[in-house]
């Protein structure tokens, strides 16, 4: 069973290299792989080192997610595909975990593990490791309900990319929709692979290297620029959804995906300045009518914050942005203190 690793990137240069050196030195055979970058640079330095160790290395010069990924997955020859973030990196036994199930589960479509965060520096992250499940979770496709998704969502299968590894066919079947897709690709390849028939496994292990960067990824700037900058993303996110609608459609996983859409819409609307009270009731009744499919934390927490807004208008996007400030207080000081960020 030959698996294809696909390595991708937009510009940014500093961790690539270490990436790929954390798949050329996994414990399997490295004639049972093949590795594939793709990014939008050119670099002779870093090329030449790269070259030894991938099977390709494509130039795509599109900032896109999908439009990087579709020619990478096009030119991949594996029956099983794995994909991580250029900043991330593969424990070394990773593969050939994943791969056993693959092998041990024919009809297995999609598979997920947990993380472990590192710094930029790659060391241990103490800000705060995410919860694992306690034991492997499995999915049928074709039986989607509330019960059978939650621990997914809960462990956040719908997230890290760097943690996902696909069947061929379930990537190749939605294509076209996935070069639409210009952010937000974690939830969108989930809801390729829970839109093609067979199994989904959630395993409880950490096997990739998760790199956090603090000032990026949670970077709290001044009051307004920060809320502008979150309407931002999630609308987008929200067009994202969209697409899957429409790759969904008369699908089982479609019902899934509409709550998905639904709990995303609450958000932009939340977020709006200029939502009036009937569309924040709105979105939280289209919530509330959805929860039967897909209700976690993460729902009632921006269900709570949108009832906030009903009743207080802006004041709520206030307190909400100082919920964030101390949670983003609280995790640069464990970092920090830790010898972490």
């Amino acid at each position: 069973m030959l698996a294809s690793v696909i390595i991708y990137t937009y510009k940014r240069k500093e961790f690539i290299l270490k990436a790929v050196e954390s798949v050329s030195s996994q414990s399997i055979p490295r004639s049972d792989y093949e590795i594939i970058v793709v990014k939008a640079f050119r670099d002779q330095k870093i090329d030449s080192k790269i070259d030894g160790l991938v099977d390709k290395n494509l130039f795509v010069d599109e900032k896109g997610h999908g439009k990087k990924l579709v020619p990478a997955v096009i030119a991949s020859r594996g029956e099983i595909i794995f994909l991580l973030d250029d900043d991330d990196e593969f424990l070394p036994t990773k593969m050939a975990q994943i791969l056993e199930l693959f092998k041990h589960h024919s009809d297995l479509v999609f598979a997920h593990h947990s993380i472990t965060k590192i710094d930029e520096n790659g060391l241990p992250f103490k800000g705060g490791e995410e919860a694992v499940p306690p034991r492997e979770l499995m999915l049928d496709t074709s039986l989607i309900s509330r019960r059978s998704i939650s621990g997914f969502i809960k462990y956040r299968a719908n997230w890290y990319s760097s943690c996902m590894a696909f069947s061929r066919k379930s990537l190749l079947k939605h294509l076209s929709f996935l070069e639409e897709v210009d952010q937000s690709i974690d939830p969108f390849l989930f809801f390729m692979a829970i839109s093609t028939v067979g199994k989904m496994i959630l395993v409880p292990d950490r096997l990739t290297k998760y790199r956090v960067h603090v000032s990026t990824t949670n970077y709290l700037d001044q009051y307004a620029s920060y809320i502008f900058r979150k309407h931002t993303f999630y609308s987008n996110t929200l067009r994202i959804y969209l697409i899957a609608l429409r790759m969904t459609e008369g699908l089982p996983s479609e019902i899934f995906v509409r709550a998905s859409f639904f709990n995303m819409k609450l958000i932009t609307t939340f977020l709006s300045d200029h939502s009036s009270r009937r569309e924040i009731f709105t979105a939280i009744l289209s919530v509330l009518r959805e929860a039967k499919t897909v209700f976690t934390r993460y729902s009632l927490v921006w269900l709570t914050f949108s009832a906030m807004k009903f009743a207080t208008g802006r004041l709520a996007l206030r307190l909400y942005y100082l919920y964030n400030l101390v949670e983003f207080n609280r995790m640069t000081s464990e970092a920090s203190n830790s010898g972490g960020l």
